[in-house]
């Protein structure tokens, strides 16, 4: 059971194949997955910032805007442009947030990477909602799961969608392409030789390393000055759910902070605002 389960599982999870991790991050892992049950969005994760941004006015959102310098209140854009702010808040990953505090690089920020390919066939593989394990030890599979078994919106009508995982973002999508084809032929036979190759995900710095210690990710400090704010899961331990946390409590230190100078009836209105969303949370 752990060789050939809680071994494939929970290094697919972290992205570490030696499993070297915190326990603090691996008990609130199984906490999680104990407690509750595994989901995907019916039309992909990009529904998850996508429903957090319909919540805001249009003209709020810039895309398409990259930030090359923060000082003095203002967020200096590539092209020029100057935009000036009570507060900021940095909320990218470790090596964009260093850049833009003017601190130079650590010599290490040890990552994970993994690499993703994705397959289409005519045909799943098997039926249901299931993640396959590489439980035998050996080979470059990690996991495979079909997300068109769960959503039809993975794929169009008639067609299935595979994603295989493997660990590390160092692969030549050729030769892993064909390892994988390799390996799959044994587990679902010569069908695989008619699935089509769709793409090659390559993230080197898919996570933070998760060695000891890991800290509470409610202890880890976000103010870095009088008006700037730094947030993400970089800090302490990796999630969704610490990335949003390290968010709300950035957000409401920035409430506070505003309502402490007197920033009266606007800042009145976004802490109802935070109240109102939080509120809405707990009955949804």
């Amino acid at each position: 059971m752990i060789e050939r389960f809680f071994k494939p599982f929970f290094s697919g999870v972290f992205f570490e194949p030696d499993l070297s991790v915190s326990s603090r991050a691996f008990e609130f892992v199984f906490r999680a997955f104990a407690l509750g049950d595994t989901a995907l969005p019916a039309h992909g994760m990009g529904e998850i910032p996508a429903q957090l941004a319909a919540r805001l006015p249009a003209d709020r959102i810039r895309l398409g805007c990259r930030v090359a310098r923060i000082a003095d209140r203002q967020a200096m854009l590539d092209s020029g442009e100057r935009l000036s702010a009570r507060a900021i808040v940095i909320a990218t990953d470790m090596r964009e947030t260093t850049c833009l505090l003017g601190q130079p690089q650590p010599a290490a920020m040890a990552t994970r990477g993994t690499t993703c390919c994705y397959f289409g066939a005519d045909q799943a593989p098997f039926d249901g909602p299931y993640l396959v394990l590489n439980g035998e030890g050996r080979g470059r599979i990690n996991s495979l799961l079909c997300p068109s078994n769960l959503s039809a919106h993975y794929a169009p009508p008639g067609q299935t969608l595979i994603a295989v995982n493997t660990h590390g973002a160092d692969h030549n999508p050729d030769t892993l392409e064909t390892d994988l084809r390799h390996e799959l032929a044994h587990w679902f036979g010569t069908a695989v030789d008619d699935w089509t190759r769709l793409a090659v995900y390559r993230i080197p710095h898919a996570l933070p390393a998760q060695t000891s210690p890991v800290r509470y990710p409610g202890k880890s400090p976000l103010r870095q000055s009088e008006w700037l704010w730094t947030c993400g899961e970089y800090q302490s331990a990796p999630s969704i759910q610490w990335a949003l946390h390290s968010g709300r409590r950035a957000g409401e230190e920035i409430v506070g902070e505003l309502l402490g100078k007197g920033d009266d009836r606007d800042a009145e209105e976004r802490r109802g605002s935070l109240s109102a969303g939080r509120e809405r949370s707990k009955h949804q």
